[in-house]
């Protein structure tokens, strides 16, 4: 009957309803996060509590009256221990989560709990009690100085609490704000309440602190579901996250580490808690990465190296703005989020490939090399530095086909220096080695960028010069002739002079062929030597008559020897 009557028992038994109903909903989730758990035992605190309100209220003998009252001290200085804890596991200060710490938490609580139930003895937190005095609904209890106490234990409690969730909110996330905000604000209505009721500003003197515990369960209630409250550290996070093995860092706008996972440590301060300290250069082990996070673009990747141990760390910057102007560059950077990962194994791996690549390309640029020297070898004369041979019968196929096309002459000159075996014989073959390298000097100083010279055989050079007639072609043929007879070589303090004999074509007039044009050229060079040598002769018709004739006579005489 007294429920009808009694409206502050009615709301003492709803604040107990929607305290149950938040912490059955919190209980679905208990394996969500760790701080689930305290959230659970502090909503059914604040059941109890409100549920021995409301027997207090309702009770009608003093002994019943104390027992409920009784029951609400013991749940009241639960509800503080509670919430503490539950603070402690929200904000990150699991190192006071320790059964040791624990106790220490627990010891004020159930200190003034053993006070309330030895009160019929000292008289301390209640001195007398009225059941409904002047026709009043409510019951009321006088206190002692032992309440107070009791009462200022419950405000240092809830405010230190309150202080360290909103510490904790200055260097969060936007989302981990909001929550705490919530948390908060559920914490304000039994402050204001038990403030008013210690002050006897409460109206007709009732115990408004209770039921103030009715608004604490509805923002509870809400942040369950709208701020995903229990979500701060789930289990994903904890897996991903903290087991993560690269450096996670969170700071803030003002670069204040808000969170870190056991990873970072490495490259922060290993042997304390950073969190809640400026990233500078004193505090961090690595005064790198406080450079790189001044940076005011993101910063997609970047190598971190240490100079003192071989160690790398590739190291990228995101920057967190705020959510109301996310499709502006100028929006506000609430924070930045450094992701460290250690890939000295990678590097080094990197740094021997990349030594293995310098030595095969060294390698390869000395196989090149020694492959090009090869080449020049066999296609160099090693005494006069000219082409040889097998040079010369490449390009000239080429030659041959490139003159015709262009309307343009090619003029060949076979030269043999005369008497070269006779000046082996008097002077030495190193002498006759020194006339071949004068030759060549010479040959060279005469000659253009497209002329082709080679050392044809033994004493024999031959000379292709395209794009040059006939007539110039003689010209340029006999000034070489006079420079090597003008000539003096000095060999072991001894001079000597030589000649050479030169055969001259030119092509198209006097050879379309390959084949026939060297030996067109071959036979002036007989010529030139049948003739009194130290000369040049034109390959013509009439040249080819005389050679045949000059071969002819030889071998008449060779067979007259042999008979």
């Amino acid at each position: 009957m007294l429920l009808q009557e009694n409206l502050a028992a009615v709301i003492l038994c709803a604040t107990a309803i929607i305290s149950s109903c938040v912490a059955l909903t919190a209980w679905v989730r208990r394996e969500t996060t760790p701080s689930t758990r305290p959230f659970i035992r502090l909503m059914l605190a604040i059941a109890i509590y409100a549920a021995a309100a409301a027997g207090s209220e309702a009770a009608n003998t003093i002994e019943i009256l104390t027992l409920w009252t009784s029951l609400e001290y013991v749940a009241s200085n639960s509800l503080i221990a509670f919430y503490l804890i539950f603070v402690l596991y929200f904000t990150g200060f699991k190192n006071w989560t320790t059964p040791r710490r624990r106790l220490f938490i627990w010891l004020v609580p159930v200190a003034n709990v053993a006070k309330v139930l030895s009160d019929r003895w000292h008289g301390l937190i209640w001195q007398s009690m009225d059941l409904h005095p002047h026709n009043s609904h409510l019951n009321v209890i006088h206190h002692g100085p032992g309440y107070y106490w009791i009462a200022v234990c419950f405000y240092v409690y809830v405010v230190t609490s309150s202080a360290l969730v909103l510490r904790s909110a200055c260097r969060s996330s936007h989302l981990h704000q909001r929550q705490a905000i919530m948390i908060v604000a559920g914490s304000v209505p039994p402050q204001l309440a038990g403030t008013l009721f210690t002050l006897g500003l409460s109206p007709e003197h009732a115990n408004i602190l209770p039921m103030s515990f009715l608004l604490t369960g509805c923002i509870y209630f809400a942040s369950l579901f709208k701020f995903r409250l229990l979500d701060l550290i789930p289990i994903a996070r904890d897996t991903l996250i903290e087991r993560l093995n690269d450096a996670v860092l969170v700071v803030n706008h003002e670069n204040y580490v808000i969170d870190l996972n056991p990873a970072a440590r490495r490259y922060t301060c290993p042997s304390k808690n950073c969190t809640g300290q400026h990233i500078d250069q004193e505090q961090l082990e690595w005064p790198e990465i406080s450079a790189q996070c001044q940076a005011a673009a993101n910063l997609t990747s970047t190598i971190v190296e240490r100079p003192d141990i071989p160690l790398y760390v590739e190291m990228s910057v995101t920057h967190l703005r705020s959510s109301n102007s996310k499709c502006s560059r100028d929006s506000k950077v609430t924070g930045k989020i450094l992701v460290l990962r250690d890939i000295t194994q990678k590097h080094q791996t990197q740094l021997k490939i990349q030594r293995a690549n310098d030595e095969l390309e060294h390698q390869l640029t000395q196989i090149i090399y020694l492959r090009d020297q090869l080449k020049e070898q066999s296609i160099r004369d090693g005494l006069t530095g000219h082409f040889n041979r097998r040079y010369f019968e490449e390009p000239l196929p080429a030659e041959l086909t490139k003159a015709p096309r262009a309307n343009t002459p090619l003029s060949i000159v076979l030269m043999d220096i005369d008497y070269i075996k006779k000046v082996n014989d008097t002077y030495g073959h190193l002498a006759g080695d020194l006339a071949l390298r004068t030759y060549a000097q010479i040959i060279q100083q005469h000659i253009r960028e497209s002329d082709i010279a080679c050392r044809y055989g033994g004493e024999e050079f031959i000379l292709a010069m395209p794009n040059m007639p006939l007539i110039e072609a003689n010209k340029r043929a006999n000034d070489i002739r006079l420079a090597l007879k003008a000539q003096q070589i000095t060999f072991d303090q001894q001079s000597f002079q030589v000649t050479v004999s030169m055969g001259l074509c030119t092509f198209p007039e006097t050879g379309t062929r390959q084949h026939a044009l060297l030996k067109q050229i071959d036979q002036a060079l007989s010529v030139a030597k049948a003739n009194g040598r130290d000369r040049i002769e034109i390959a013509t018709e009439k040249v080819a008559v005389i050679s045949k004739l000059s071969e002819l006579e030889s071998a008449i005489a060779i067979s007259r020897m042999q008979a």
